[in-house]
């Protein structure tokens, strides 16, 4: 894949960030109860990208699902069926044809990339608290930190979705100041979210819009 992304990248300020697979899909608030451990990682700069990765992922579906499940409160007479649950989140086609039809297609979309994120982190990492999706779930999203048993703390994301890093020795750093002294070989995803940030914010300007 790093071979294929060489050839095909036509920026030379981005690093390749690598490959993430998603942690199995499970029903609503499946990360509440999914088993927790922590991961045999080849070192600190693996874990750390992973954790970057997955929990980005996860802020921000969680912020999305919080707002979405306040939509869903205000229409619960048209977006929950009989039983309570929010149309779609059944599968098959019978549930893809009822979330087109009552406008939860991408309410329950978001809800599934969130279970994934969240059950992956709890299969590499140990949270802070019992769940992350069930107040999300409720129309809150509190944020969470991720630590490792042998590795120490790597995150914490707050109620905003701000990220704070910590390296090998517990220092805590912003993302920014992390990628920028390049602490355990850096995240190449986070340097390349960055620059992405930069040159939207350059774009905005060049279009006299405030970021």
């Amino acid at each position: 894949m790093a071979r294929h992304w060489a050839r095909d990248n036509t920026d030379p300020r981005m690093e390749y960030e690598g490959v993430f697979l998603g942690g199995e899909l499970g029903p609503m608030g499946h990360s509440a109860t999914v088993t927790r451990r922590d991961a045999d990682f080849p070192g600190r700069s693996d874990a750390m990208a992973m954790a970057y990765h997955f929990g980005k992922a996860l802020a921000e579906r969680a912020m999305t699902a919080a707002a979405d499940m306040k939509t869903v409160q205000k229409n619960s007479n048209t977006m929950l069926d009989a039983s309570g649950r929010i149309y779609g989140m059944y599968g098959g086609l019978e549930g893809m044809a009822a979330a087109n039809a009552h406008g939860t297609s991408e309410i329950v979309g978001n809800i599934e990339f969130l279970e994934s994120s969240a059950a992956a982190l709890a299969n590499l990492f140990s949270f802070d608290t019992n769940s992350v999706t069930q107040p999300t779930y409720e129309g809150e999203f509190k944020g969470f930190s991720l630590t490792h048993g042998t590795l120490g703390k790597f995150m914490d994301v707050d109620a905003n979705g701000k990220i704070t890093l910590y390296d090998a020795e517990g220092e805590a750093w912003s993302a920014e100041d992390y990628s920028a002294a390049r602490v355990d070989g850096g995240i190449p995803q986070l340097h390349n979210d960055l620059i992405r940030q930069a040159d939207d914010r350059a774009l905005r300007a060049s279009w006299g819009v405030r970021s």
